[in-house]
């Protein structure tokens, strides 16, 4: 099971950003081992559940815009709609994503030559 979780991963890392839900959805459909029935709709309750908690989470701190993703990300395996709007989200979202990154990568290059240098 883990196996196929991290092919499924991988497939969406190798999608072409603006295109990865739609992309996952149309994978997700044609998979015949995908679940049907109430089985399918506890996974689009659970992403619901995660989508409002992660709401509640942004008055605090802490993860709750990744907790919201996650459960958005969810429900856009079932619905080709809110795949299409995650691939636009991500599209807005992507170059601040690639800036946060970049300065905490440097940030940690810069402490790494501190602890070397013995400051």
């Amino acid at each position: 099971m883990l196996k196929t979780h991290h092919h499924h991963w991988h497939e969406f890392l190798l999608s072409r950003p603006g295109r990865r839900f739609q992309d996952a959805h149309a994978r997700h459909l044609a998979d015949e081992q995908r679940a049907h029935g109430l089985q399918r709709w506890l996974l689009v309750g659970l992403g619901m559940l995660l989508t409002l908690a992660g709401i509640v989470l942004l008055a605090f701190p802490g993860p709750g815009l990744l907790v919201a993703f996650c459960g958005m990300g969810l429900i856009a395996r079932e619905f080709l709609a809110v795949a299409r709007l995650m691939d636009r989200a991500e599209l807005l979202l992507r170059p601040a994503f690639l800036r946060v990154r970049r300065w905490w990568r440097g940030r940690r290059r810069g402490r790494a030559r501190r602890d070397e240098a013995g400051l």
